[in-house]
């Protein structure tokens, strides 16, 4: 059979449908530069924070509660959390590592708790009525591949950090294991992002200190 010709859009048409992607586009971009300009607000807000209160005794304890709290709902950048605590402070990268592992590990505990004692249920009923979790069948076959030491190995894997306690949570009760597997995984994690970060705040400083030097070497002596 012939094939139908497609449907001609009128000048109008087009020229409605081309007006409205333009403008389309400037959103997206109005929305971007909005989003970007929020994330650059708040980072420097935290950063200024961290700077003032870093030496107060209770900012440790601020800093592990906050990155507890992202693993346990993951709703916040607690990566780019800790980092800007380290540029605040590269000296005491390490506490902060520290610190940011051990909160990290508390709070996806309570996220595998939380699983193992009201979590099979919703999810059983989710499956059987077709609604797909997301990563839970890698995750899945992953923790049959790894076992508890999947805790740890998912810790190190950008976005796959929860998924591993979730099916620790619906698999095993040996919560001394769990603990002790989340406990190296976080902080071997949280040692290389302020690793990482402190040698990112070393190099620009360096960089700078170079062009500085630089700049006096051109400088007319007077």
């Amino acid at each position: 059979m012939p094939s139908k010709p497609s449907p001609q859009l009128s000048p109008r048409e087009s020229s409605v449908l081309g007006n409205l992607a333009h403008w389309l586009v400037l959103l997206w971009q109005r929305v971007a530069r909005a989003l970007v300009f929020l994330w650059r607000r708040g980072a420097r807000a935290w950063q200024r924070f961290a700077v003032i209160n870093q030496q107060a005794p209770w900012f440790p304890l601020a800093l592990g509660a906050l990155v507890a709290f992202d693993a346990l709902v993951v709703v916040i950048p607690g990566d780019a959390v800790v980092a800007l605590v380290v540029l605040s402070n590269p000296q005491g990268w390490r506490k902060t590592a520290l610190i940011s592992g051990i909160g990290s590990a508390l709070g996806a505990f309570a996220l595998y708790l939380l699983i193992l004692h009201f979590g099979k249920a919703p999810l059983d009923q989710m499956s059987a009525s077709g609604i797909e979790v997301p990563h839970l069948e890698s995750a899945r076959g992953f923790f049959n591949h790894w076992g508890l030491a999947s805790l740890a190995i998912g810790s190190l894997i950008p976005g796959f950090t929860w998924p591993p306690v979730v099916m620790a949570g619906l698999s095993t009760s040996r919560w001394p294991e769990v603990m002790a597997w989340l406990l190296l995984g976080r902080t071997v994690r949280f040692t290389i992002i302020s690793f990482s970060a402190r040698e990112s705040w070393a190099m620009v400083h360096a960089v700078r200190r170079e062009a500085l030097d630089h700049k006096d070497k051109k400088a007319p002596k007077r």
